[in-house]
């Protein structure tokens, strides 16, 4: 579950343990739902992931081309920010996990 996202689209990452991105969604503004806090929250699924320790990573997509999009410097253009999750996810065959991450922390 990913809260506290900005009105914005997302890419959301798994990457190995060979820092290899492996499974990948695309978050779509418009899917966002606000909690009881008024924060936007969305609950993302992967499934049928091979069993292995992973790390998360979210793109906010601010050009929406589902990528992550680096800057020109010469244009004064930033690339789009970057948020990796600061521990290990570890994926057990047969089990679901849960991970609630808090972007505006």
């Amino acid at each position: 579950i990913l809260s506290d996202l900005e009105s914005n689209n997302y890419v959301v990452q798994l990457i190995n343990s060979s820092n290899k991105v492996v499974y990948e969604k695309y978050i779509d503004v418009s899917l966002l739902k606000s909690d009881s806090k008024g924060k936007n929250t969305i609950e993302v699924q992967f499934k049928d992931v091979i069993p292995e320790t992973y790390t998360m990573r979210v793109i906010l997509d601010a050009n929406k081309d589902s990528a992550f999009s680096q800057g020109i410097y010469l244009k004064k253009i930033q690339s789009e920010k970057t948020y990796t999750y600061s521990q290990s996810i570890k994926i057990i065959s047969d089990w679901d996990v849960e991970q609630i991450w808090n972007l505006g922390q």
